[in-house]
């Protein structure tokens, strides 16, 4: 399942971007929805953290039959990166001197 996600938010994010999707994980949010932190690199060897976050709307209808019947948005509604890092412009915070 999870070469899955990785072809598809690879194809649909970072493959427009000129970026590779070298790894991610799923974080959980408090917003509905699934969302990952993923590390990608650009072809000059640029690293980049992202939040990326899938929600799927689904609308349920009710036929004839009473069954439920979903439809699911296209995947370029899905993925969407709503938080984007250099590795560069991250630092290491000391927790107990908020100063340094």
């Amino acid at each position: 399942m999870s070469s899955l996600l990785r072809e598809e938010m690879q194809r649909v994010l970072f493959r427009p971007a000129k970026h590779r999707l070298v790894e991610f994980i799923e974080i959980e949010e408090p917003l509905p929805g699934r969302h990952f932190l993923c590390v990608s690199v650009e072809r000059k060897k640029v690293v980049q953290l992202s939040i990326v976050h899938c929600q799927i709307s689904k609308t349920t209808q009710k036929s004839g039959s009473k069954k439920l019947q979903t439809q699911r948005s296209s995947i370029q509604e899905c993925y969407k990166k709503i938080e984007i890092w250099s590795l560069n412009d991250l630092t290491l915070v000391d927790g107990r001197d908020p100063d340094v």
